[in-house]
């Protein structure tokens, strides 16, 4: 068992919408990330008990917890007179910008197209099938009737078929961590289904582009209630982080919601 602290609070990362493969069970959480499982508990406001060893933690989970990032900066940097952001942003301590696996995150978010929460974890829990993790491409399109059918996602489906192709001919995990913002956003929208959100949602949790800006109803009704009056959210007066604030945001906004 390994305790780690530092603004980390699972119950929020859970409910941000960011990530589709973490299970609750009591009091735990099952953690999966590229072929690997972990408990973790929550044992104080931002402190995690995690089920792995401290050489595992350093080698996988630090990176994907996103802990060498400082985030009170992101903090420090919202406008002062900015009511709705700061409380955005105090609310949503502990919440941490995962870094995920590109083909996972790919999938869960083509997955998410017009889907809510629960209904995507449910189509992600069948395709990951017993392993609890997702496949990977190749394994995809040989057990596709297996996985993907049962999860009965209809248009999705032939999204899913023909991104797992595109990752075999591509071999985008050799260059796309290479890719500026741009670039790696006109890649993702070269994939059939996949639009500007999906692509933004991808670019921000997993290659951390922190310029992109994702926006869904709930972003956009954010926009029309808070920021209406100059045209939408300020994203050039935040260029490093606004894809950050944007999930403090969207917590807030989220804030009653039960997601079960």
């Amino acid at each position: 068992m390994l305790i780690v602290s530092n603004w980390l609070n699972l119950n929020k990362i859970a409910a941000s919408g960011q990530c589709f493969l973490w299970k609750k069970d009591g009091e735990s959480y099952s953690i999966s990330h590229m072929g690997r499982t972990i408990a973790a508990r929550q044992i104080e406001d931002d402190t995690v008990m995690l089920d792995c060893s401290k050489e595992e933690y350093e080698s996988v989970w630090r990176g994907y917890f996103d802990m060498n990032a400082d985030y009170d900066a992101y903090y420090n940097a919202v406008d002062d007179g900015d009511e709705y952001l700061i409380n955005a942003c105090e609310y949503s301590r502990g919440l941490r910008m995962l870094r995920q696996d590109f083909w996972e995150c790919t999938v869960s978010f083509i997955i998410s197209q017009n889907n809510n929460i629960p209904r995507i974890q449910k189509c992600v829990d069948t395709v990951c099938g017993k392993e609890n993790t997702l496949p990977p491409p190749h394994q995809l399109l040989a057990e596709f009737n297996e996985r993907v059918l049962p999860a009965r996602m209809g248009y999705r489906e032939r999204y899913l078929e023909l991104a797992a192709e595109k990752f075999i001919a591509d071999q985008p995990k050799s260059f796309i961590h290479e890719m500026s913002y741009g670039d790696a956003f006109r890649y993702l929208t070269s994939f059939v289904g996949i639009g500007p959100k999906v692509a933004n949602c991808v670019c921000l949790y997993s290659l951390h582009h922190m310029e992109a800006f994702p926006r869904d109803v709930w972003v956009k009704r954010i926009e029309e209630l808070h920021y209406k009056h100059c045209g939408g959210f300020p994203e050039k007066r935040y260029p490093d982080c606004c894809g950050m604030l944007q999930l403090f945001m969207f917590c807030y906004e989220r804030r009653q919601v039960k997601i079960s």
